[in-house]
């Protein structure tokens, strides 16, 4: 993964983790047999993630 992103406490209610690669976003979560799932995402997508994500920890 080439995130820049800083690392952040999470809550322990999200599911999900948002990383990019290569130049494109992703979102990546545990589906309920226990699977990864990495599913692309638009930046306007991402941007909304990662905003919400950082006002649940503040």
């Amino acid at each position: 993964m080439d995130n820049k992103r800083p690392k952040r406490r999470k809550d322990k209610y999200n599911p999900y983790t948002l990383h990019t690669e290569k130049g494109k976003y992703y979102i990546s979560f545990t589906d309920a047999n226990n699977c990864i799932q990495k599913v692309l995402i638009s930046k306007k997508i991402f941007d909304s993630f990662n905003k919400s994500e950082f006002e649940d920890i503040s």
